[in-house]
């Protein structure tokens, strides 16, 4: 492969890049899991870039409006209550959630 877009992050960048000949790209984008994707790419002669955005307000709203609107629906996989947040971060660690995990304050 030339170029690997890593959605999942952890494991899956040892993984992702094995699947890379030498100078591919390796593009990992969960933040939480992609400290070392550029040392580990570096390592086997291909390049990590961790992807990251920084919020901006006006950004924001604007994604408010469209939910808002109905012209977005998110999809949630599961909804967990704050006192279940160690079994919603058990989901998360799963890895094979389809959607977003909501944790509500009821």
């Amino acid at each position: 492969m030339d170029v690997v877009f890593d959605l999942i992050g952890g494991d899956y960048i040892d993984r992702s890049l094995k699947s890379l000949k030498p100078g591919g790209i390796l593009i990992s984008i969960p933040s939480a899991t992609n400290a070392a994707v550029e040392e580990k790419a570096k390592k086997v002669r291909c390049i990590g870039i961790r992807f990251s955005l920084k919020n901006k307000k006006e950004d924001m709203q604007a994604i408010a409006n469209l939910l808002e609107s109905g012209k977005i629906k998110p999809f949630i996989s599961k909804q967990f209550t704050l006192d279940e947040i160690r079994e919603a971060h058990k989901e998360l660690e799963k890895g094979h959630a389809k959607g977003k995990i909501v944790i509500t304050m009821e």
